[in-house]
């Protein structure tokens, strides 16, 4: 399920290149598609069973067809622009707000300025091909709504996150070497081709921070629906930056300028190399989820005919504990799920229905053995025994109250990344 996402990031290296020596030179386009390859919100993309890798490899060729089209005036690239916007949007809704990042651009060149009716003409008629999924998309609004409710740093979540995954080393060096190469460039008189046609600068910077932007405003005044991996479409305006800017700064050794981009070059990919394992490690996913190693333990250690029971929410997760069911069903294909209510379809929504424990007593009364997914009690050893503080946090929960008055005793309990599993029992006569 993740091949399609690391060919996702090849075809964007790919039109990478292909875009760089449009609006700069082969060694800005072949740099540009390094950086893009290694940097940190792209190596999480590439893993990612889900369509961000693929919405930043569209969001590279809809740009590519884009010059092209402004600059050869042709209508074959307008007809083009129109079905990639199209599938662009269909495949990512955030990804139509590259159309504003263009207008930007047209606004920064004057032969964009002569195309203006055919950008205008090509964009809407994308956008109306995708309405259907827009109008679709807007109806599921509701399933974002947790998002209100995050700690919003936002600065961090800006600057860290959006194109690091969290990597503050790879940021730190990142953002030095364009804040020095964008310097570079100014004092030395460089741009990357004039106002007459879309360069450098007016490509990368309005599609780097208009979508951002846009989102931002309307996050701050009304729902919040900003997440940093959601602009991994727009990861390919970054790198071409860094890109850009690290050739200027090269340029400064001269005649040595390739030994010296070598060097800033595996400077950026040491920096990346640790997040990258990281990235790849069991606990990878946001919010250190372990869904994986929690199927792990209930597959190995739980009976057939036992029952397990999740708690409805997770102090980390938006979704309800259920969630590791979908992750690997054949580990609880043996077990009894005793509080699923209606299902999601049924619902017409994302999760099923949680029931509460009061309402499936029968249910409890009926099990030889009953497995407890919940949150992890901070400051519990990684595996115990039958003792629970009554102040641990596992205690004050419904769920684990009502099987405790049913008579069931905790037989042992494990803490994982962010997880807990408790299994009880039934006293022996």
């Amino acid at each position: 399920m993740r091949l399609p996402s690391v060919v996702a990031v090849g075809i964007g290296a790919a039109g990478l290149v292909v875009l760089g020596k449009l609006v700069s030179t082969r060694r800005v386009a072949l740099v540009a598609a390094l950086v893009f390859a290694i940097l940190p919100r792209v190596t999480s993309a590439g893993i990612e069973a889900r369509s961000y890798a693929l919405s930043a490899a569209l969001a590279v060729w809809v740009t590519v067809v884009f010059v092209v089209a402004v600059r050869r005036r042709a209508g074959t690239a307008w007809v083009l622009y129109t079905l990639l916007v199209a599938v662009s949007t269909t495949v990512f809704l955030y990804s139509i707000l590259i159309v504003a990042a263009h207008v930007a651009t047209l606004a920064m060149t004057r032969t964009g300025r002569r195309c203006v009716g055919s950008f205008l003409l090509a964009a809407g008629a994308g956008i109306a091909i995708a309405a259907p999924v827009i109008v679709l998309v807007q109806s599921q609004a509701d399933q974002v709504s947790w998002i209100d409710g995050r700690n919003f740093d936002l600065v961090w979540i800006v600057l860290v996150e959006q194109y690091f995954d969290n990597a503050l080393p790879v940021a730190v060096v990142s953002g030095l070497l364009v804040v020095a190469g964008v310097t570079v460039g100014i004092v030395r008189g460089r741009d990357c081709r004039d106002g007459e046609q879309p360069g450098l600068l007016a490509t990368a910077v309005p599609w780097l921070l208009v979508p951002t932007a846009l989102v931002l405003l309307y996050s701050l005044t009304s729902q919040n629906v900003y997440l940093g991996r959601y602009f991994t479409f727009t990861a390919p305006a970054f790198a071409l930056l860094l890109g850009q800017s690290t050739v200027w700064i090269a340029g400064l050794a001269g005649r040595r300028s390739t030994p010296l981009l070598a060097v800033i070059l595996a400077l950026v990919g040491a920096v990346a190399l640790p997040h990258y394992l990281v990235q790849r490690g069991p606990y990878a996913k946001p919010s250190g989820m372990d869904y994986s190693r929690v199927a792990d333990l209930v597959e190995s250690e739980a009976a057939p005919g036992d029952c397990v029971l999740y708690d409805l929410k997770n102090a980390w997760n938006p979704g309800p504990m259920r969630t590791v069911e979908a992750v690997d069903p054949p580990a609880f294909a043996a077990l009894r799920d005793i509080s699923r209510g209606s299902t999601a379809a049924e619902l017409g929504g994302l999760w099923d229905e949680t029931l509460a424990p009061d309402r499936i007593a029968d249910q409890i009364r009926s099990c030889p053995a009953i497995w407890l997914l919940t949150d992890r009690s901070a400051g519990v050893d990684s595996h115990t025994g039958s003792a629970v503080d009554s102040r641990d946090p596992v205690a004050l929960g419904a769920n684990f109250r009502v099987v405790r008055s049913y008579g069931f005793a905790v037989q042992e309990r494990w803490q994982l990344n962010v997880s807990q599993v408790v299994h009880f029992v039934r006293p022996a006569a």
